[in-house]
């Protein structure tokens, strides 16, 4: 998650990690001694993200479309 947010480790774990439990964004379980953390799909927080990811996704494919037939008209 550091490499993919362009943060360090240490940032991401004493900063970041314990807001995004803390406002139930993220989920974790241990196994032994790891932990793992995956997106709360239950989090209203998480939600709305989800369905502005969706509503930008689906804008950016109808531009996309259009571009495509006017090209072929």
């Amino acid at each position: 998650m550091a490499e993919n947010s362009q943060t360090s480790r240490t940032t991401l774990h004493y900063a970041i990690l314990p807001d995004l439990l803390k406002r139930k964004v993220l989920a974790v379980r241990t196994v032994g001694k790891l932990k793992l953390y995956k997106l709360d799909k239950e989090s209203p927080v998480v939600r709305k993200l989800l369905e502005i990811d969706k509503e930008l996704i689906t804008g950016e494919l109808e531009k996309q479309s259009k571009r495509v037939q006017a090209i072929t008209a």
